[in-house]
């Protein structure tokens, strides 16, 4: 694979990014949440995972090759530290837009997978009915146009139940207070004190 780098990729840093080097830096990422787990309204920033994992930093400047190398790699990183963590802790990282990542609790854990869970599944189902309806019916036997109308009406049917089951859990848990957005540093304080 080297052989088909170009002179100026760094070949140390790119084999460091192999999926078992990223998945020992997720491991000991991983590693120290476990020991140490914080509260759950505390934010777990990506940068800080990344230093504790020993993590290769992109170089700077990057090419495209090697950002989206790096991209590839942060992706597998997350994604192998949140499945640790998860199953080690019964905690899911919810991710903090912008900012990192805060373990939910694990009723929290429960009511995030419940609410999305159901949304996600609608998506799916809603973008399946869309292929079917933008079939014309006159590409299609009669036997065909009435199978595409049949599974229209189960989508529909499933769909509805998904949208049902949705609702429902986002009330159950909104009315128990219990999906909440974290507590985020307060940047207006900061820029005050001085601080940019």
């Amino acid at each position: 694979m080297a052989k088909n780098l170009p002179a100026d990729v760094d070949i140390e840093w790119w084999l460091s990014l192999g999926a078992e080097n990223v998945r020992i830096c997720a491991d000991r990422a991983a590693t120290a949440i476990i020991s140490d787990p914080p509260p759950p309204s505390a934010l777990i920033t990506r940068p800080d995972l990344l230093r504790v994992g020993g993590m290769p930093e992109c170089p700077d400047p990057a090419t495209e090759r090697e950002q989206k190398r790096y991209s590839l790699a942060l992706r597998n990183f997350f994604a192998h530290w949140r499945g640790r963590v998860l199953e080690s802790l019964g905690r899911f990282p919810k991710t903090v837009t912008g900012h990192g990542f805060e373990l939910l609790t694990s009723e929290d854990t429960v009511a995030n997978a419940a609410i999305d869970g159901y949304r996600g599944a609608r998506r799916v189902l809603g973008a399946a009915q869309f292929v079917i309806n933008s079939v014309p019916a006159e590409n299609l036997t009669t036997e065909q146009a009435q199978q595409a109308r049949d599974e229209l009406t189960r989508m529909g049917r499933l769909s509805l139940e998904l949208e049902t089951n949705h609702i429902r859990a986002r009330k159950t848990y909104q009315l128990t207070g219990r999906v909440e957005t974290p507590s985020l540093p307060n940047r207006s304080r900061l820029i005050d004190d001085g601080e940019e």
